[in-house]
């Protein structure tokens, strides 16, 4: 499930916010991303990196943002969580055969809205700095 917030740009454009977005999430949450411009906007995916023994216990992470022009020099920013199913897998697993297995998978899941109120505020904080919001 996305959640959608619009901004002011300010001095910064488009594709100078997806880059910062995709250093952030590089940097802060360790992830592998991939960031693309594209005619329409920005797109930045990001994951937990591959191999990592997180995935197998509900605690990986994955997210995907959006930036899309608006109207007067706004940007709609649209953040969607992924791997929803795998923590309430993990989740149901650990309801019924392993106990600590379901509050894992619950650590994973705030983890996983955290990363997305995380991702809003590096926007909202390099917006403000370059005269947006």
């Amino acid at each position: 499930m996305a959640e959608t917030r619009t901004y002011g740009l300010g001095t910064a454009t488009i594709q100078q916010l997806g880059a910062s977005v995709e250093a952030f999430l590089r940097t802060q949450g360790g992830l592998e991303v991939e960031g693309a411009a594209g005619s329409d906007g920005y797109l930045v995916q990001a994951r937990q990196r591959s191999g990592d023994w997180r995935k197998y216990v509900g605690l990986d992470k994955a997210v995907q943002v959006r930036i899309l022009p608006a109207d007067n020099h706004t940007v709609s920013v649209s953040v969607g969580q992924g791997k929803w199913i795998d923590k309430l897998g993990v989740g149901a697993v650990g309801a019924l055969w392993f106990a600590p297995l379901l509050l894992v998978a619950g650590f994973g899941a705030v983890s996983q809205m955290k990363l997305a109120r995380d991702v809003f505020n590096h926007v909202e904080s390099y917006l403000i700095v370059n005269g947006g919001v």
